[in-house]
């Protein structure tokens, strides 16, 4: 029986190799770092919800779709041949409470659900859901050295570094790039909105994501990747482009006017505290070259930026305003988010049932007033509403958890490696921290990059705890 060598082979010319020869396989794990690299780019630079491929299907088969669903049938393949293996970074038992909360929620609101012609809703958003969970567990399980780690990050970075280019042009010129991609690339079909979003008098940059709010989160958690690349450089050179692609990468986000970012930003500088102490205080006048750069790069978004946390009344009297309507603040939303949580407070009314920012849903079962639905610009309320506290408590573990393991492992590693386990902890905090003033997990391009980086982040954690 011929034996077939497989150490360093594609997953695609394994599972062909074993068919071919017919013989024994030697069971070495291929490299997976190009697969992923792929998913990493084509998350970055193929706007979610906004393009397709000309397929008649029942739902919009989008590129990042179809490479998710090639690379787990790909690793589903090596499984069988026994040439790979199944991770979760040690986040299993989350993952599977995630998972079944969310199958319960729908489930246990299967007749509401349906008198309110949710179903199609539901059914997407428990597709798009459990997306990041397979994104992760195949990030997980397929990435396996840190070398292969360092390139997925590299990729990251230099994505999200293309994307904030693409958007202090949009913030200049007032065209987003992405809005045109099907002329460069016919074989796209546009069914997204082209339309920008203006804040104040501002233009908020949008770019390839959903939402300046998304755009600016998906960028701010590349920031500690980049900065932590400029001291793994092998050169000066390489050490200066890293530094300045994390200047961009910044611009790029503070572009979309965000407050979010801004919060990020603060949580990012608390992990970073918790890491790295009192140290950091020698980098404060990077804050004033910040604030000089971001105003020559995209002229006046620092003053609007200004306005947005100086608005007219204040900010809790905005967050306070329009309780009951469509529009109302944060705050105003928590007594009725807690009064519809009440009524099905352990397993919630159903992903799908809770009106999103981009979503249209003419009606939900979850309303507590009368008139348009809540949108909740908070992750861990609408997590709440719609997947109770078991969902909500599966959530606060996953991430803040996730933030407690990669900084616990990043204070006890030396070297290289630790720095690595601390920029994605600082990453995965950001996260955590903007979750709280938008619907999060509605935006899938800012939310498959924090589960990719939260699953590099676990592999490097295993690989140190292994050496």
């Amino acid at each position: 029986m011929a034996e077939v060598a497989l150490s360093g082979r594609g997953p695609l010319s394994l599972a062909s190799a074993a068919v071919a020869q017919g013989g024994s396989v030697v069971r070495r794990e291929p490299r997976w770092t190009k697969p992923i690299v792929v998913l990493v780019l084509v998350v970055w630079l193929i706007p979610i919800k906004s393009y397709k491929l000309p397929i008649g299907l029942p739902f919009n088969l989008e590129i990042y779709r179809l490479v998710i669903i090639l690379l787990g049938a790909a690793w589903l393949v090596c499984l069988a041949l026994g040439s790979a293996q199944v991770s979760t970074g040690g986040r299993a038992r989350v993952l599977g409470a995630l998972v079944v909360g969310a199958v319960a929620s729908l489930a246990v609101n299967l007749s509401a659900i349906d008198s309110a012609g949710l179903q199609t809703q539901a059914v997407k958003s428990l597709s798009f859901f459990l997306s990041y969970v397979l994104a992760f567990v195949l990030v997980s399980s397929l990435i396996r050295e840190v070398d292969d780690v360092v390139k997925v990050v590299q990729a990251l970075v230099l994505g999200a570094a293309a994307v904030a280019a693409a958007a202090l042009w949009e913030s200049r010129m007032h065209v987003n790039l992405f809005d045109h991609l099907h002329s460069v690339l016919p074989f796209l079909v546009h069914f997204g909105r082209s339309n920008q979003n203006v804040n104040g008098g501002a233009l908020r940059v949008r770019a390839s994501a959903q939402h300046p709010i998304a755009l600016g989160c998906a960028l701010t958690m590349c920031v500690p990747l980049a900065l932590h690349l400029s001291t793994r450089a092998a050169t000066a050179a390489h050490r200066r482009l890293w530094l300045a692609a994390a200047g961009l990468v910044l611009l790029g986000a503070m572009a979309t006017v965000s407050r979010t970012v801004i919060l990020m930003l603060l949580a990012m500088l608390v992990c970073a505290f918790w890491l790295y102490g009192t140290r950091l205080l020698r980098y404060w006048p990077m804050l004033l070259i910040l604030a000089v750069a971001t105003h020559f790069a995209a002229p006046g978004v620092v003053s609007h930026i200004y306005k947005r946390f100086t608005p007219k009344g204040g900010v809790v009297g905005q967050l306070d305003s329009r309780a009951g309507m469509r529009g109302s603040g944060r705050i105003a939303d928590l007594g009725p988010g807690l009064s519809d949580w009440l009524k099905s407070p352990l397993v919630g009314h159903g992903l799908g049932t809770v009106a999103a920012t981009g979503d249209s849903l003419a009606a939900t079962p979850t309303s507590a007033v009368a008139g348009p639905p809540i949108i909740f610009d908070d992750q861990y309320m609408n997590t709440l509403v719609s997947l109770g506290a078991v969902g909500l408590i599966s959530v606060l573990v996953f991430i803040w958890g996730s933030v407690r393991r990669l900084g616990t492992a990043a204070r006890r590693t030396a070297g290289q490696d630790g720095a690595l386990l601390a920029a994605c902890a600082v990453s995965a905090a950001g996260f955590g921290a903007g979750m709280a003033t938008f619907d999060a997990f509605t935006f899938v391009q800012a939310t498959l990059v924090f589960f990719i980086i939260v699953a590099l982040g676990l592999r490097v954690r295993a690989a140190a705890a292994e050496a």
